[in-house]
Formats: structure tokens, C-alpha cells, sequence
């Protein structure tokens, strides 16, 4: 059976961030556990862990000697680095191919700042075919100062984030629920019809591939006729098309 692959993405937690002057330890030691909780899960499930870093001037700059790991952050030298200079983590910094070769089409989003690359990742993946998992506590920010003069907590600012992205964007979870969910043998993490988790008792087959829904009405109704749901059927195109990248770029390179 044809299984989804997947990989944490680790973006932008970077000592830069130490010299910013909106720099705060507000609830900086429960994203810290979060955080490494989660990388640690992601290297159990063999998943690659990939560490994203942002390049532009100051702090972020590359002769100032920040853009590095933060010191307790839970990285090991042969993991993956990429560099980028604007707000989404896969456009221009080679992540995209990267993921592609390996036919990567889960990805799970963590890091800082939650409502800028993180936020930015997630939409730009989710819009290029990818199924994103966000994981809330596993994201971190500051508090800014809204455009009517008042400060907006960061706790006000994640949960901006995951209102907008839930369900549209990415499934939205905790590290805690996220690491306990069942592991099914589903091709796809999410139901393509309301993007929440996919259920135990609602996968069928489809081109080989094992495929979920939420509840077993929609996977029985699929299942019936196929041909007459056709955007469930580009939604695992899509994800399948992912996947298939691989072997594709094996085959290329063999040759």
C-alpha cells in the first residue's frame, strides 16, 4: 500500500530573533517544549526534520553571525538546512525541489514567527498541493502593536492565525493532541471535503492508494462512483502527483 510522506519544517528559529527589540521570553518556555517535543516525535516517525533559516539585514544578515540555531533548540548536524530571503519557507530557498524529489506531500509547520513565515509557509504550501498540519503551540511570536495603537498579545495574534488558516489552509492542532493521534495507513492526512483528520473507518481505495474521509458517509459515497466527485478526486490527484515525483526524478536520474 502507497503511504503519504511527510516532514517537519523548523522555520526561522534563529538567534537573530535574540537581538530584535520586540525580543520577549513571554511564553517562550512552553513553545521551547513544544517545539523540541515535536522534533523529537518527527525523527520517531523517520520523518526528515527540516531547518529553514531567514537571510536579510541586520541580525538576519549572514556576517552577523545569528543566522544559527538557537541554543536549546534540539537540531543534529545532519540535518536539513535551507536558507531563504522572503516570508514563505519553500518558493526561492530550494526547499520545494527538495520536498518534490522525495515526493513529500505532508508537511508539518512549526517555528517563528506564527503569523508571518509560519503563517506564510502554510499557505503558499497548502496552494501548491500539499497537506499542512500546523501545529500552535509549536509556533512562536511576540506582541505587535495593531494599526488602531493597541498591542495585540501573542496569544491574540495565534489565535488570528488559526481561524484563518483552519480548515482552509491547514488542519490546526496542538503538539500534545498531534503526537497522540492514531497513525493511520492513509495516503491523505486530511478529508478533502471538510479538512479535518481522516478517520480510522472511512478509508477506501482509489488508483491503488489507500484514501480517507472524516466519517464514513462521504467515504461510502465515493467510493460508490468516483467518477462523480471530482474534486475529491483532484484533491488526491494532486497529493498522489506529489508523491509520484520521486520515482519520476529516481528514474531520470538513473538514466
Amino acid at each position: 500500500m502507497q503511504e503519504s510522506a511527510s516532514a517537519l519544517l523548523v522555520i526561522d528559529v534563529q538567534k537573530s530573533f535574540e537581538k530584535m527589540p520586540f525580543w520577549s521570553d513571554e511564553g517562550l518556555s512552553d513553545y521551547q517544549a513544544a517545539q523540541n517535543d515535536l522534533i523529537g516525535f518527527a525523527r520517531s516517525q523517520g520523518w526528515p526534520v527540516v531547518f529553514i533559516y531567514h537571510n536579510s539585514r541586520g541580525p538576519f544578515s549572514a556576517d552577523s553571525g545569528l543566522v544559527a540555531p538557537m541554543d536549546w533548540l534540539d537540531k543534529q548536524a545532519d540535518d536539513v538546512v535551507f536558507h531563504k530571503r522572503v516570508h514563505n519557507a519553500l518558493s526561492e530557498s530550494g526547499l520545494e525541489p527538495w520536498l518534490s524529489h522525495r515526493g513529500i506531500n505532508h508537511l508539518v509547520v512549526s517555528g517563528m514567527r506564527t503569523e508571518q513565515c509560519c503563517e506564510t509557509t502554510t499557505r503558499y504550501a497548502s496552494d501548491a498541493g500539499y497537506e499542512v498540519d500546523f501545529i500552535l503551540d509549536a509556533t512562536h511570536t511576540f506582541t505587535m502593536q495593531g494599526t488602531d495603537g493597541v498591542p495585540v498579545s501573542p496569544d491574540e495574534i495565534k489565535s488570528r492565525t488559526a481561524m484563518v488558516l483552519d480548515r482552509r489552509f491547514a488542519t490546526i492542532a496542538d503538539s500534545t493532541s498531534y503526537m497522540s493521534r492514531p497513525q493511520l495507513r492513509s495516503f491523505n492526512r486530511h478529508c478533502p471535503r471538510s479538512g479535518k483528520p481522516v478517520a480510522a473507518d472511512s478509508i477506501v481505495d482509489y488508483r491503488g492508494y489507500q484514501v480517507g474521509f472524516c466519517n464514513t458517509g462521504c467515504s461510502s459515497d465515493f467510493a460508490a462512483d468516483p467518477a462523480v466527485h471530482p474534486m475529491d478526486r483532484l484533491y488526491f490527484d494532486t497529493l498522489i502527483a506529489r508523491h509520484s515525483a520521486r520515482s519520476a526524478y529516481d528514474h531520470d536520474n538513473a538514466a
